[in-house]
């Protein structure tokens, strides 16, 4: 059958002298990988660089259920990034988001929450103009949400100060192992937790800070999605953002 829809792309990888394998997800059909034919060679035209990985297309699509590779009929590019591909920060915020989409979506169902917020999140951080060096932060703890593990929104100075990753929620003491976030850092963790795209910005933390936020939130992921393999683009990000 035939399918209209947008799509993320994920990865791409060679196939044969001239074709791609591309990995997408799709609004309508979740993850999915798509054989490009002749994508790397001259005459094709689908060529691979529309498929680099976060580029936001319009898709008509062959699809049958079960089947582990389909085909593209038609790819167009549904929004041209401006200023990702030319600010050094934005490019390295969006090199790291995409090795966190590729290494935790493993959805082959639609999910539309979840690839709306990715497809909004992408174009808000290309037209964003305010403070962004924030923002993979803002994005990957609103992310947890549509994985199931959303931290529990119960902090208190008093008695629930202490965000325990493996639980998923604050407490009034250290725990015995070592995946918890302290205060003052669990405060500003809560404040991320109730940001939003229009105010994420207005919080202010240091380069020490958001490394150890960063570092946290990859155990995070580690914790609770247990395909998670090892992430390596936060240090290019963190190198970049000092």
């Amino acid at each position: 059958m035939l399918y209209k829809t947008k799509g993320i792309v994920l990865h791409q990888v060679k196939y044969s002298e001239t074709s791609i394998i591309t990995k997408i997800f799709t609004e309508e059909l979740g993850l999915q990988s798509y054989l490009v034919k002749g994508a790397r060679s001259r005459k094709s035209k689908l060529k691979a660089n529309l498929f680099r990985a976060l580029s936001l297309l319009n898709l008509v699509v062959y699809h049958k259920d079960n089947k582990n590779i389909n085909h593209l009929k038609e790819a167009s590019t549904a929004y041209n990034y401006a200023s990702i591909p030319v600010d050094i920060n934005k490019g390295a915020i969006a090199m790291f988001l995409s090795e966190i989409l590729y290494k935790s979506i493993r959805e082959q169902e639609t999910n539309k929450p979840m690839f709306d917020f990715i497809f909004s999140s992408l174009v808000h951080l290309d037209q964003q103009s305010k403070a962004y060096v924030n923002f993979h932060i803002f994005f990957m703890v609103h992310f947890s949400r549509f994985h199931g593990f959303f931290p529990n929104d119960n902090f208190n100075k008093i008695n629930a100060s202490i965000f325990d990753l493996e639980e998923g929620l604050f407490t009034d003491r250290a725990p015995l192992h070592s995946n918890y976030i302290p205060l003052p850092l669990s405060h500003i963790f809560y404040e991320f937790l109730l940001s939003s795209e229009q105010n994420y910005h207005e919080l202010r933390i240091s380069h020490s800070q958001r490394k150890f936020l960063l570092d946290k939130l990859i155990d995070y992921y580690r914790l609770h999605l247990p395909l998670f393999k090892d992430i390596k683009s936060h240090l290019v990000l963190e190198d970049v953002l000092k």
